[in-house]
């Protein structure tokens, strides 16, 4: 009766070692499941950052007054524009024009701002003006297939969306436990964020990326065993199937005496 119950529990703890890990994202999502609706802010100036603005008129002159470039060798106008760097005031200098404060206000609103500094200055009425984000990045990093720095090249780039330009997650990377770490203001933010469930990640402040941020997959506890030596064997079906036999091997003798 003995030699039974050992050999029942080694078999329930076999077992318990070959669990397979459930790696899905939205676990908790059903087919015809309605979704929670998160609305994506799109992101906004702060002091640091970094803009290119390109202004188009008909007249040459006003066009050359307020296209910053590298030089004039270059045909690469995206490449070559000079960056404005928002102060810490929240402000950009505009030649001829002096200061916009920029700071908390979207791309799009920085254009209109832009173009009413101009017109209010009396320079031109029929500018076009167009802001892009120069030298802005988020890094992921941990167990994702390819770690590293992104460019920040739109308003809206999710967590899920970072991921998945970093490779996505490897199999040994932890899904619950996703760190983000955002500098905001004087401080640094951590935020945990389990994208195996969605409402985790919409109600996580984390879930919309933002420039600067720091992205890491957290290994699972087996990735971190495997830095020290031997450090998975006792959890290999091996390792158990092994202490299986040589207990019942002793269970036997005990028996027989």
């Amino acid at each position: 009766m003995k030699k039974l119950l050992y050999i029942a529990t080694l078999a329930v703890m076999l077992l318990s070692a070959c669990k397979t890990p459930n790696v899905s994202y939205f676990q908790n999502v059903q087919d015809g499941d309605n979704l929670q609706s998160y609305q994506c802010p799109p992101v906004t100036m702060r002091p640091g950052d970094q803009i290119t603005i390109f202004v188009k008129s008909i007249r040459p002159e006003i066009t050359q007054m307020f296209n910053l470039t590298m030089g004039t060798t270059s045909t690469d106008q995206a490449n070559n524009q000079r960056a404005y760097t928002v102060d810490s005031e929240g402000k950009i200098f505009l030649p001829s024009v002096g200061s916009v404060h920029v700071a908390g206000l979207t791309r799009e609103q920085v254009a209109a701002a832009v173009k009413k500094a101009i017109e209010d200055k009396g320079q031109a009425k029929d500018v076009t003006v167009i802001v892009d984000f120069k030298n802005m990045y988020f890094a992921v990093s941990g167990e994702v297939a390819r770690p590293g720095r992104y460019e920040f090249n739109k308003d809206h780039i999710t967590l899920l969306e970072a991921l998945s330009m970093a490779g996505d997650v490897n199999i040994a990377g932890m899904r619950e436990n996703i760190l983000v770490i955002r500098q905001e203001g004087d401080v640094q933010k951590a935020y945990r964020v389990n994208i195996t469930n969605s409402d985790s990640i919409v109600k996580s402040p984390a879930f919309q990326t933002r420039p600067g941020d720091y992205i890491y997959v957290t290994p699972t506890k087996k990735r971190q065993r495997e830095t020290t030596v031997n450090g998975n064997t006792m959890m290999t079906p091996g390792f158990w199937i092994s202490i299986a036999s040589f207990l019942t091997t002793l269970v036997t003798l005990f028996v027989i005496k």
